[in-house]
């Protein structure tokens, strides 16, 4: 903030609030569209039962 301040010509809190109120402005918080949240200490469980269920449908194709 202090380059861009000595560029503008200002000060440094003056540059970072024009910073701050560019990023409200033009931040989208992303959404989940059809996703699947999965705890850390899930991943584990989840991750075995869906391999577990690919190696069947594996089986089942061969």
């Amino acid at each position: 903030m202090n380059t861009i301040g000595r560029m503008l010509w200002v000060a440094p809190s003056t540059a970072l609030c024009w910073v701050r109120n560019f990023a409200l402005k033009v931040y989208e918080k992303s959404t989940l569209q059809g996703g699947m949240v999965v705890k850390l200490d899930e991943m584990r469980h989840f991750l075995r039962d869906h391999f577990i269920i690919l190696f069947a449908v594996l089986l089942i194709l061969i």
